[in-house]
């Protein structure tokens, strides 16, 4: 099975520690939906920063594992199998139109162009972006910018799609057909979805593991064996101990 390696991974900014020996798998290509919770400043856009290798590690590996193959994680081919859709409209060029992110993402992956025009036309009509496809990004509000940035990354032929904070700004009813299409892809087989978030209670209704980081490390993993209610539990005890 392909997979993503996080081996004793320490991350400094500074005199700031922000990956304090992280040990963790990501699978690619399987039928599974990963949350990576924890609060603000704990290092989860840092840890999936490394896994996609848009960062190196001050120390420990980072690696792309398939069999007997192994190399680092910012190897390019390998990377062109991974889609991280960053927080906010970061993937997104506001001098470009929303299907021109999306057309650029497509060629760098070398995507069939066909695939890529039926994958738009699905997830367009999903997200109700249809209408907007034409349009320059920088003239979109901040929640259709939002929601272009989780398009694009949807689009793209991929093993991993990695979504940090991916409801942070839409509606209600966005985050609900958000939560059906990862649900869609895990139900394809062909996709591991990992999600970033705070919002427990969107990830309650489509994860099948929970990794929750605090200060730099890995505390708790749950792989399923909870369900929904006491995975909420378990989140909200985790958090008060850090308020204490």
């Amino acid at each position: 099975m392909a997979q993503i390696e996080l081996r004793d991974v320490f991350k400094s900014f500074g005199n700031s520690k922000a990956l304090n020996g992280v040990n963790c798998t990501l699978p690619c290509g399987m039928p599974e939906t990963i949350a990576l919770v924890g609060p603000n400043g704990a290092g989860k856009t840092t840890l999936l920063k490394i896994a996609t290798g848009l960062l190196l590690p001050s120390s420990g590996e980072a690696a792309f594992v398939d069999g007997s193959r192994r190399c680092s994680v910012d190897d390019y081919e390998i990377r062109t199998h991974i889609t991280f859709v960053l927080p906010g409209d970061r993937n997104l060029f506001f001098r470009n139109t929303v299907l021109e992110n999306i057309e650029y993402s497509a060629a760098i992956r070398k995507q069939d162009p066909k695939a890529a025009s039926q994958k738009v036309k699905y997830y367009a009509d999903k997200l109700n972006m249809s209408n907007f496809l034409k349009t320059q990004v920088g003239n979109l509000s901040t929640g259709e910018r939002k929601k272009a940035s989780i398009l694009a990354g949807l689009c793209t032929d991929t093993k991993l799609l990695i979504m940090d904070e991916p409801s942070n700004g839409l509606d209600i009813d966005s985050v609900l057909e958000l939560q059906s299409i990862v649900m869609g892809i895990r139900a394809n087989g062909k996709v591991t979805v990992v999600v970033s978030s705070h919002d427990v209670n969107m990830l309650s209704g489509i994860a099948t593991r929970y990794i929750y980081i605090r200060k730099g490390k890995i505390v708790w993993e749950n792989g399923g064996e909870m369900n929904p209610e006491e995975i909420i539990a378990t989140y909200k005890t985790l958090m008060q101990e850090v308020q204490q």
